[in-house]
């Protein structure tokens, strides 16, 4: 069977979330883009676009902002569940 490649993957809705996530985590921990650019060494002007979900992250940066905010690449990716919710597992 052969390779298919997934072309033009455009999930629009989980950008956004993840963004607002990391926005919500950048906030809460009262970095500056200056502070968050120090920390991962991303660009601020990419840090910007992730935050407003215009562009799709790597797994080495979503890692590096993981670090940053001190959680694992795992927790990072838990934005989109009650908080209730995460008891129950």
């Amino acid at each position: 069977m052969p390779y298919l490649c997934m072309k033009n993957i455009d999930d629009e809705d989980t950008r956004v979330k993840f963004g607002k996530h990391i926005h919500k985590l950048h906030t809460e921990n009262k970095y500056s883009f200056k502070k968050l650019n120090n920390l991962t060494k991303i660009c601020i002007s990419q840090l910007q676009l992730i935050e407003e979900g215009k562009t799709d992250t790597s797994i080495t940066y979503a890692k590096t902002l993981a670090t940053a905010f001190n959680l694992t690449l795992s927790q990072l990716f838990i934005y989109d569940t009650h908080p209730d919710d995460l008891n129950n597992t």
